[in-house]
C-alpha cells in the first residue's frame, strides 16, 4: 500500500486559505469560525455535566451525600444509552438533514437538557433532562467529527485536526475554571441563593 507523502499532495487553489490551512472549494472562513467556536464549546461543556450534577442535587434536589455517588452513576449509565440508541439514528438523518444542520440541532439539544436541568423537581425528571443532554452530545460530538473531514483540504487535514484539538482543551480548561470554579462563589457573594446560582450558571451555559 502506497501512502502519499503530504509534501506530495495537490493544493486546489480554488479554495479560500486560512493561516497555514486550505479549504475545501466553496467552504468559507465563517465555516472554519463556526468549526473553531463549535470545537471550543462542544467538548469543554459536555464535562460541564460533571459540575452541574452535584449542583443540582444539592441545591434544587437536596440529596443526601451519601446517595449522590450512586446516583450519579445511574445517570451516566442513562447517558450511555441514550447516547448508544442515539448514534444509529444520527447516522441517517446526516444523510438526510446535512452534517452541519445535525451538528447545530445536537448543540442546541444538549443546551436544552442543561437550561431544564436545574430545574427538575424529582430525580425521575432528572434523568428525563439527562438523556435530553446524552442524545444532544451525541448528535453534536458525533457530526463534529465529520466535520473535519468536510472542511480542509487533504493537504491540511492534519493541520486542522491539531487546531480542533487545542481548542476542545482550551474549552475544557475554560468551563473548568471559568464555569466550574470561579462562577459560582462570585454569584454567591453577588447574593444569590444556592438554587439560584446553579440555575444561572445552567443558563449561562446553554447561550453557550
Amino acid at each position: 500500500m502506497t501512502v502519499e507523502h503530504p509534501a506530495l499532495m495537490q493544493v486546489d487553489k480554488s479554495g479560500m486559505k486560512f493561516g497555514p490551512i486550505w479549504l475545501v472549494s466553496g467552504i468559507t472562513r465563517t465555516h472554519l469560525y463556526a468549526y473553531m467556536y463549535a470545537a471550543l464549546t462542544t467538548i469543554g461543556l459536555l464535562t460541564f455535566v460533571n459540575t452541574g450534577t452535584p449542583l443540582v442535587m444539592n441545591s434544587t434536589l437536596n440529596i443526601p451525600l451519601a446517595e449522590q455517588g450512586a446516583l450519579s452513576g445511574y445517570l451516566v449509565i442513562a447517558t450511555e444509552i441514550a447516547q448508544f440508541l442515539v448514534f444509529g439514528i444520527v447516522g441517517v438523518l446526516a444523510d438526510r438533514i446535512g452534517r452541519r444542520g445535525l451538528f447545530s440541532l445536537g448543540l442546541f439539544v444538549m443546551g436544552l437538557g442543561y437550561l431544564f436541568y436545574p430545574f427538575a423537581d424529582s430525580v425521575p425528571e432528572l434523568f428525563v433532562y439527562r438523556v435530553i443532554y446524552a442524545a444532544g452530545l451525541a448528535a453534536s460530538t458525533g457530526m463534529l467529527g465529520t466535520i473535519i473531514a468536510d472542511y480542509p483540504q487533504d493537504v491540511s487535514r492534519g493541520k486542522t485536526v491539531a487546531l480542533g484539538g487545542m481548542l476542545n482543551g482550551l474549552g475544557v480548561i475554560f468551563v473548568a475554571i471559568l464555569i466550574g470554579n470561579r462562577l459560582p462563589p462570585a454569584l454567591s457573594n453577588a447574593g444569590f441563593d444556592a438554587v439560584e446560582v446553579t440555575r444561572i450558571i445552567h443558563v449561562f451555559v446553554f447561550l453557550l
